[in-house]
C-alpha cells in the first residue's frame, strides 16, 4: 500500500526508504499523484479491527508512512511434514552447495549470486538454481553462468520437492536487492536446518543473525557474497555451529498460523454485526 509499484526500489534500483507523502515517488520513479493514493488507504487501514504483519520489519515501513497505525506481526507457518532436517556433517575440505530457490527476476538477485560465483574459483563449489520468472531475466541469467559447469538450471520445484532439495544443499542462498517481507524460501531452509547467505536488509536481516544461524552480506555486493562463500570453504567445519544453532529455531507451523488468525478473529467477533440467515 505505501509503494505503486509493490518493490520499494527506486527506478535506478536502488532501495527506497518510504514515500515521502508522494514526493520520492515523483522523484525516484515518476508516479505522480501518490499523496491521494495513500490518503484514501489510510482510512481502509484505520477501519480494520486489527492489522497484522508477517515481519516486523514490514510493520516498521509501513508504520513509517501511517505512524498513526497500531500493526501486530503473526508470522507465516509451515507445513513440516514436507521437511526433515538436514544432519550433514562437515569436515576440513567438504564441498559446499549452494542452493538457490524462489522467483528468478532481477529484484530477486540472482545476477548478484553467478557474478559472486565467478569471483570464487573453487572446485569444490556448486550452485544448484530452482524456480522460474521473468524469461528475458531467466534467458540472461542462464548465459550468464553458461561459461560455469558448477552452476546448474532445474526450473520449477513442487512442495512434494523440498525435502530432496534441501537434503541435497549446504547453504541457501538469498541475495534479493529488494526488501523482502517473509521469504517463504528462507523459512523452508531454516526449518530444514540449512543455513542462509542473506542480503543484509529487510526481512531477511529480521530473521538472520551474522555467524549465529547463517550470515548476511552487503545488498547488491558481489564481491562481499563471495567473500562470505569463500569463507564457509576454507573451513566447511564452521556450518556444523550454524545447523546445531539452528536447532533451537523454532518455526511456526500452518496450524500454529491458523490457531492465531482464529484466536485474533474471536477476540473481535463481539464487534462484527450479525446478519440472521433466512431459507429461500
Amino acid at each position: 500500500m505505501i509503494c505503486p509499484k509493490s518493490l520499494m526500489l527506486h527506478d535506478n534500483r536502488n532501495l527506497c526508504a518510504g514515500p515521502e507523502g508522494g514526493a520520492a515517488c515523483l522523484a525516484y520513479c515518476g508516479i505522480g499523484n501518490v499523496q491521494e493514493r495513500l490518503a484514501n488507504y489510510l482510512p481502509i487501514l484505520q477501519s480494520a479491527s486489527q492489522l497484522l504483519s508477517p515481519s516486523a520489519f514490514l510493520a516498521s515501513m509501513v508504520k513509517s508512512t501511517f505512524p498513526q497505525l497500531r500493526i501486530d506481526v503473526l508470522r507465516h507457518g509451515l507445513r513440516h511434514e514436507t521437511l526433515k532436517p538436514n544432519k550433514k556433517i562437515y569436515g576440513k575440505r567438504s564441498s559446499i552447495t549452494l542452493l538457490y530457490g524462489g522467483s528468478i527476476s532481477e529484484h530477486k538477485g540472482v545476477h548478484v549470486l553467478i557474478d559472486a560465483l565467478s569471483l570464487i574459483p573453487s572446485s569444490r563449489l556448486r550452485l544448484n538454481i530452482y524456480g522460474s520468472g521473468n524469461p528475458d531475466y531467466v534467458r540472461a541469467m542462464q548465459e550468464k553462468a553458461s561459461s560455469d559447469s558448477r552452476i546448474a538450471f532445474f526450473g520449477t520445484y513442487a512442495e512434494s520437492d523440498l525435502s530432496r532439495i534441501y537434503q541435497a544443499s549446504d547453504v541457501a542462498v538469498v541475495p534479493s536487492i529488494w526488501y523482502e517481507n517473509y521469504p517463504f524460501a528462507l523459512n523452508e531452509a531454516l526449518a530444514s536446518r540449512v543455513p542462509a547467505i542473506v542480503s543484509n536488509i529487510g526481512g531477511m536481516a529480521e530473521i538472520i543473525k551474522d555467524r549465529i544461524n547463517g550470515c548476511t552480506f552487503q545488498v547488491g555486493s558481489a564481491p562481499d557474497l563471495a567473500r562470505r562463500i569463500e569463507r564457509i570453504l576454507s573451513s566447511p567445519a564452521l556450518l556444523n555451529r550454524l545447523k546445531r544453532n539452528l536447532r533451537s529455531q523454532t518455526m511456526p507451523s500452518v496450524e500454529d498460523e491458523a490457531h492465531a488468525y482464529e484466536t485474533v478473529y474471536f477476540t473481535h467477533a463481539s464487534s462484527f454485526v450479525s446478519i440472521p440467515y433466512r431459507a429461500g
